[in-house]
């Protein structure tokens, strides 16, 4: 929680609602909670050289976060589910 904006601004792609995520999300209370406890698959992430976010539940990649910060506090996530879209990116996962 201390990560986020107190206005930070979540967004899912089509794909990501379907999944069960959201079309829209507002305010740090409620994007933490949507979170809560679903951090395991999270993975940090190289995307087109920006560090990111990628949730791959038994080594497959589900979805993406691409965040948007601004000084030390995430202001935006922006969800993308969509094979194509995800297929598009230079993604890297930071291993351990």
């Amino acid at each position: 929680m201390a990560m986020l904006d107190p206005d930070v601004v979540l967004r899912g792609d089509a794909v990501a609602v379907k999944l069960g995520g959201h079309a829209e999300l507002r305010g740090a209370p409620a994007v933490a909670a949507f979170f809560k406890g679903s951090a395991q698959a999270a993975r940090p992430a190289l995307v087109d050289n920006v560090m990111d976010v990628a949730v791959v539940p038994g080594g497959q990649l589900l979805l993406l976060l691409r965040l948007d910060i601004a000084g030390d506090r995430i202001t935006g996530m922006n969800v993308i589910a969509e094979p194509e879209d995800m297929a598009a990116f230079d993604l890297s996962i930071v291993e351990d």
